[in-house]
């Protein structure tokens, strides 16, 4: 299971105007860009259990809002970029979050590892791929996979 995580829209503006500037600086013009925090969780947890998770242990409740469906826009012309560690890759995020799971009374799952989604408009899925493996990823410890939003 996937729980994506982010910044509610009121407190985002910051997180996304220092994103689109960094885009920028490296010659890639966005007009909007939105960033969430995904946690794989492999167990055989209920929807209740994952709720619990992201609620007690991976949002903060007055700044953040969590799905486990997914983000969903009103665009059709968004893309979206996950970025996780290699499995090869030690994932330090990954590792905390399956330690606290079980500090939350839960049991301990299989596996836990800790990704970036970005959402973004105003480019081809080419010029997409550039911006990512220019800016975004290190090929030799991540993996991303690129998708259109739907």
């Amino acid at each position: 299971m996937i729980i994506e995580v982010w910044t509610k829209d009121k407190y985002a503006k910051n997180e996304e105007l220092n994103l689109i500037n960094k885009f920028k600086t490296a010659g890639f013009n966005l007009d909007k860009i939105h960033l969430s925090r995904l946690y794989k969780i492999e167990s055989d947890f209920s929807q209740k259990e994952y709720g619990k998770i992201s609620e007690n242990l991976l949002i903060d409740k007055i700044t953040e809002k969590a799905s486990l469906k997914g983000r969903k826009f009103g665009s059709k012309k968004m893309h979206k970029a996950e970025i996780w560690l290699k499995p090869s890759s030690t994932d330090v995020v990954g590792e905390s979050v399956l330690k606290a799971i079980g500090d939350i009374g839960l049991k301990k799952p299989e596996s836990a590892r800790y990704g970036h989604a970005f959402y973004f408009e105003g480019l081809s899925v080419g010029k997409a791929r550039l911006m990512i493996e220019k800016v975004l990823i290190n090929d030799i410890i991540n993996t991303y996979n690129l998708t259109k939003v739907r």
